[in-house]
C-alpha cells in the first residue's frame, strides 16, 4: 500500500515532467475512481499546472490561479505517472491529456480516487483534521509525548492514526518502530519522553531514506 515516501517520490517525478504543463482533455475508464463533474474538470482545463504538493498520503495538484486543486490519493494500489505518447494497461483507469504528454492514473484493485476540490474546503475540512505530515513538518518529541501520554491504544495502532501523524502506514510504522527499538504493542501511554526522541529520530531517517530509494511499494 503506498504510504507517505512512494506519494512524496512520485511528487517529484512528476515535478520534473508536468511543471507548466496543461490538461486538455480527460478519458475515463472507470467513473467510480473519479469523484468530480464535467463542470469541476472545466476548472482546471487548460490551466497551467504550478505546483505539486503533498500532505500525508494525499498527492495535491495546484492549476494556474484557480481555487481549485486536483485531489489524488493511490488507495491501495494507485499509481500516478506521465508518458510522452499514449499507452494502455489493464488496470488504467483515467488519461489526461496534456498539451504534451500524458498524465495516467492506474490502479488495479479501485480503492484509489481522484477528486477536483476548492483549495479552501479541503484545507478547512480534510487537512485540518491530518496531525502534523510525519516528514516535512516541524514537530518535536515532547508535542508526540504530550498527546500520546493519555492514549491506550498500541503505539504501532497509534502511528497509523493520520489524526496524530499523516502518512504512515503498516509498512513504516513498523520499520520505525523496530529501528528504535520500541514494541509494536507497547501502550501508548506507557512510551516515554526518550522513547518518543527515538522514534522520532527513526521517522525521519527512514522516511528520508526511502523518498530516495522511490519508497518500497512492489509490483502487485
Amino acid at each position: 500500500m503506498p504510504e507517505l515516501p512512494e506519494v512524496e517520490a512520485i511528487r517529484l517525478s512528476l515535478k520534473q515532467c508536468v511543471l507548466h504543463r496543461k490538461i486538455s482533455k480527460m478519458h475515463t475508464s472507470d467513473t467510480k475512481v473519479v469523484r468530480f463533474s464535467d463542470a469541476s474538470f472545466r476548472e482546471i482545463q487548460d490551466k497551467p499546472i504550478r505546483a505539486l504538493k503533498r500532505k500525508g498520503k494525499h498527492l495535491l495538484i495546484f492549476f494556474g490561479q484557480s481555487d481549485c486543486m486536483l485531489q489524488v490519493h493511490l488507495g491501495m494500489t494507485g499509481f500516478v505517472f506521465y508518458k510522452k505518447h499514449f499507452t494502455d494497461t489493464p488496470f488504467r483507469r483515467v488519461s489526461f491529456q496534456l498539451d504534451k504528454g500524458w498524465l495516467f492514473f492506474d490502479d488495479m484493485r479501485k480503492f484509489g480516487f481522484l477528486d477536483i476540490v476548492s483549495d479552501t474546503i479541503f484545507f478547512q475540512k480534510i487537512l485540518s483534521q491530518l496531525g502534523p505530515d510525519a516528514l516535512t513538518e516541524k514537530f518535536t518529541a515532547h508535542q508526540l509525548y504530550s498527546r500520546a501520554r493519555h492514549r491506550k491504544c498500541a503505539v504501532h495502532a497509534l502511528l497509523l492514526d493520520q489524526h496524530f501523524v499523516a502518512g504512515l502506514g503498516n509498512i513504516y510504522a513498523s520499520e520505525i518502530l523496530f529501528q528504535a527499538g520500541i514494541s509494536p504493542f507497547k501502550r501508548s501511554c506507557y512510551v516515554s519522553m526518550r522513547d518518543w526522541e527515538t522514534i522520532l529520530k527513526a521517522m525521519k531517517d527512514i522516511l528520508a531514506r526511502a523518498v530516495t530509494m522511490n519508497g518500497s511499494t512492489y509490483v502487485d
